[in-house]
């Protein structure tokens, strides 16, 4: 999980990866934007502004979240959840809580969740 993946971030991946990877994903929501859409004849005009904006609100997530990289953060994800030996079950429940309440954080706005 993520209390291992700074480890395996820097193992596995060239530090440069996630710029290209993210170059390559706008240039193509820019060709999705400047030629396919327009083109889409199929489409009436608020369609496509619905699609437009659509497009521009997509979160974008290459390969891993950067919260990750950040000690601070990471320790702060683990803080509540409650591990002990031989209950498999309920420390997976924990980490699933954690893993949740994370997301419904960032959901409503907190960036630093």
């Amino acid at each position: 999980g993520f209390a291992v993946s700074k480890a395996y971030v820097a193992s596995a991946l060239r530090p440069d990866t996630r710029a290209e990877v993210k170059a390559m994903a706008e240039n193509i929501e820019d060709a999705f934007m400047a030629k396919l859409l327009s083109a889409a004849d199929w489409m009436d005009g608020s369609t496509k502004s619905v699609a437009k904006e659509k497009s521009e609100t997509m979160a974008q997530e290459f390969g891993y979240p950067d919260w990750v990289m950040d000690d601070d953060k990471v320790s702060r994800f683990f803080e509540d959840v409650e591990i002990e030996p031989g209950k498999f079950y309920e420390g997976a429940q924990s980490l699933k809580s954690a893993y949740l309440q994370r997301k419904f954080a960032l959901l409503f706005g907190d960036d630093e969740a």
